[in-house]
């Protein structure tokens, strides 16, 4: 049940309690080590927390049978989620003396997550997540006083579905529903459909490689047709410019947008993703198209920090989010160097939350040599000192590598070039691998014929 609580909300205070993002949560419980987990949903949600007794008879409301008054928080006022995220956040956080007790997340060698009304957990073990919930997350949910709404728990799962996603201990994928709708999503057959699906993946554009220059692709189907904006008076004229108002008029569907099309499908569907691990080094690897910028973040789990990329580590990849930017008209004329450069600044913007947490540099992976020098210039002006300014707050590594080798992140600039992926791999290593170009595009995932063929 809610309530219309416009007057009293235009006049309380606005709490400014930060909200959680789902990016580190989801993060947190995808690691490779995780076997089993739970999930459970809290029945009761704001009513646990109580009201103010000297303020309740604010939230008084008239019915046929009297007035009536809050005496839990009820939902519609201000305030209301972050004063729940704090509970929360009491609720999993440390407890102090007399009886210390670390936060959830560090009772036991798994991890555990709260977004709003929903907790989820992950263990290595039968045994550690058997010891958290009966030493540690039923008496704090009975000290909360949060009741659970047992259709939607589930305990020592192989498998949850936090947020939209689905986790297990082979990675992160979207959830099963979400599989289904996009692999039975019809080919758009107007504007508002393509606006529709490129809008959609927004949520999605970790698992595809590329997103923004496919995004563009399907964008140019659409057809408009600009005309004269209406008649302002003379005084409107005289103050500003009329610009043209573009008016759509259909669209025009190609083989480079059905191709589009079915990558976007094929990477939400098949990719695999796997969470950061703080304890380890990041890997970063960037590349830039005259309108797009990309990169891919992963790890190298099972070697040293301090080892690059190569054909022996590879294997041993493990790829944790595709970052995918659209340029604006402006940053498209910029040089070459200087995209490159903002291929950086905007990737390690994108994982920020991410690469800070880890002890090790940051390793940067460019093909664009002259790149290294130009980020330690000393006479630099502009935006380049800008960007400089920005980038000082990562710990960054800058390794260049050849054009050929640098394809996980060069999709977005070679993805039109298929018939030249055969001869960039033979330059690249030395040998010709027995697989055609037909082979290699449809093959059912990218990362395995990268491998297989590399």
């Amino acid at each position: 049940m809610v309530h219309v609580f416009c007057p009293i909300n235009q006049a309380t205070i606005r709490s400014s309690y930060p909200m959680k993002r789902i990016e580190p949560v989801v993060n947190n419980l995808m690691k490779s080590a995780f076997s089993t987990y739970f999930q459970t949903d809290a029945a009761n949600g704001f009513w646990a927390v109580p009201m103010y007794p000297p303020q309740a008879y604010r939230t008084a409301f008239s019915t046929p049978g009297g007035q009536w008054q809050y005496l839990r928080m009820g939902q519609g006022l201000a305030g209301a989620p972050q004063t729940y995220t704090r509970l929360k956040d009491i609720f999993s956080g440390y407890i102090p003396a007399p009886n210390p007790e670390a936060c959830l997340n560090k009772c036991s060698a798994g991890a555990f997550e709260c977004f709003v009304d929903n907790h989820f957990g992950a263990f290595p073990s039968f045994r550690s997540q058997l010891n958290l919930l009966h030493q540690h997350y039923f008496p704090r949910l009975a000290w909360a006083r949060l009741t659970l709404k047992g259709c939607k728990c589930g305990f020592f799962l192989e498998r949850i579905s936090p947020l939209g996603f689905s986790s297990d201990s082979s990675g992160l994928r979207p959830s099963l529903d979400k599989v289904q709708a996009i692999r039975e999503y019809p080919r758009p057959t107007n504007a508002a459909e393509i606006e529709a699906f490129i809008y959609m993946t927004i949520y999605l554009r970790q698992f595809i490689q590329g997103r923004a220059e496919h995004a563009r692709i399907l964008k140019e189907a659409i057809l408009y047709w600009q005309v004269n904006g209406d008649e302002k008076s003379k005084s409107e004229q005289a103050s500003r410019r009329d610009k043209p108002i573009k008016v759509v008029v259909g669209i025009k569907w190609g083989q480079e947008q059905e191709t589009a099309f079915k990558a976007i499908k094929k990477a939400i569907i098949e990719n695999v993703v796997y969470g950061g691990d703080e304890r380890k080094q990041y890997h970063l690897m960037t590349d830039a198209s005259i309108h797009a910028i990309g990169g891919v973040l992963f790890q190298l789990p099972n070697t040293p920090a301090g080892t690059n990329l190569t054909t022996m580590t590879r294997r041993e990849m493990k790829v944790i989010m595709f970052i995918s930017k659209r340029l604006i008209a402006a940053e498209t004329r910029y040089s070459t160097t200087e995209r490159e450069a903002l291929v950086i600044l905007r990737c390690l913007e994108e994982v920020r939350w991410l690469v800070l947490c880890s002890p090790y540099p940051t390793k940067v992976y460019t093909d664009h040599k002259a790149l290294l020098e130009f980020l330690r210039k000393d006479d630099a002006h502009g935006r380049i000192v800008r960007w400089q300014i920005r980038l000082a707050e990562y710990n960054v590594e800058y390794i260049h590598v050849s054009g050929k080798k640098n394809v996980l992140a060069d999709g977005m600039s070679r993805m039109r070039k298929s018939e030249n992926v055969l001869t960039e791999v033979e330059h690249a290593f030395g040998e010709k691998p027995e697989v055609n170009v037909t082979e290699a595009e449809h093959t059912s995932d990218w990362g395995e014929w990268l491998e297989d063929e590399w």
